[in-house]
């Protein structure tokens, strides 16, 4: 666990410039809405749910789809792994690292969002339950993402996670809505965007139960995979 902690630590430390951008403009976006003249409308707040809550899962995959490939090119993966770390250790740190990135930027937005609402008169709990949606879509999409990077370049690891994740939409419309749970990135943060403002709301709990075994899933499928892959070749 403590080799997971400080790989996990280490990744969050190098992109550090890169949350802040991110977590700036979270914070910015929400002061020009509520800055506005006259309170916010229910209609900016879920304007600005929409927004972030496409840059949460994006920044999650893009972070995700280039990790490896970023180590790999450094050389730091060959110093990490000769110490005792296994690969599958050291899979679990950087897909930590990317959930600890997620998780400030939706504690921003959730921030954020909760001043948008205390200024349109709106639920903040509602704000909360949002984000922590918002917050399980792009974990399980990191952990999508992860998987396909363990045997392709970034490029292919975007389009991978991004075919993926696509699929339940085009099966949705094929079969039933039903389908869009299959493998609910897109549900949890549309559901994230559309929750209702007032009125009765149950947290989904089946739906997040197997949002969390498929993550496990494909951290297993990555781990096993980067296992088997050779990690000495340079990379120019």
């Amino acid at each position: 666990m403590r080799h997971v902690i400080l790989i996990a630590g280490n990744y969050v430390r190098e992109q550090r410039w890169v949350l802040a951008a991110w977590v700036a403009m979270a914070f910015g976006f929400a002061a020009i809405l509520a800055g506005l003249e006259g309170a916010p409308s229910v209609e900016d707040s879920q304007l600005y749910f929409s927004q972030q809550g496409l840059y949460a899962v994006g920044l999650s995959v893009f972070l995700v789809a280039s990790a490896i490939h970023n180590e790999r090119k450094s050389r730091r993966i060959l110093a990490v792994l000769s110490k005792a770390v296994h690969r599958s250790q050291y899979i679990a740190g950087l897909l930590c690292g990317v959930f600890l990135c997620s998780a400030m930027l939706c504690l921003s937005i959730a921030l954020a969002g909760s001043w948008i609402a205390v200024r349109a008169g709106l639920p903040v709990g509602r704000v909360w339950a949002a984000a922590g949606l918002l917050l399980t879509a792009s974990f399980l999409a990191s952990t999508v993402a992860m998987f396909c990077s363990t045997f392709s370049g970034p490029l292919g690891a975007l389009i991978g996670s991004g075919a993926l994740m696509g699929a339940p939409v085009v099966a949705a419309q094929r079969w039933g809505q039903e389908w869009m749970q299959a493998l609910p990135v897109y549900w949890l943060a549309s559901s994230a965007v559309t929750l209702p403002v007032h009125g009765a709301w149950e947290v989904p709990w089946t739906v997040l139960a197997l949002a969390a075994a498929e993550a496990f899933a494909f951290w297993m499928a990555a781990a096993l995979i980067f296992a088997r892959r050779d990690v000495t070749a340079a990379i120019e």
